[in-house]
């Protein structure tokens, strides 16, 4: 009885450590088809709005947001601090 209860919960280890691995992959993909998408796009309104590759994660709803960013013409040339 206590090899058949050793063998069960090896497997159930075995099965959540899978599930754990398969979710980091998963997630890890996910991110670099992200990654790829948002390198494809491009914004029309100026030719100042960066889109940033990164994202940021919303929690409570369970997302992940792109930022566009628009920066003054003078943005790389100027040494001003600007305010966010």
């Amino acid at each position: 009885m206590k090899k058949k209860l050793l063998y069960f919960l090896a497997g159930i280890a075995v099965l959540v450590g899978g599930y754990l691995v398969y979710r980091k992959i998963n997630s890890s993909i996910e991110t670099k088809k992200h990654q790829a998408r948002v390198a494809k796009m491009a914004h029309t309104a100026s030719k100042n709005v960066q889109i940033l590759t990164d994202t940021i994660p919303i929690d409570y709803l369970n997302e992940q947001r792109t930022l566009a960013i628009y920066l003054p013409e003078s943005y790389a040339l100027d040494s001003s601090d600007y305010s966010v």
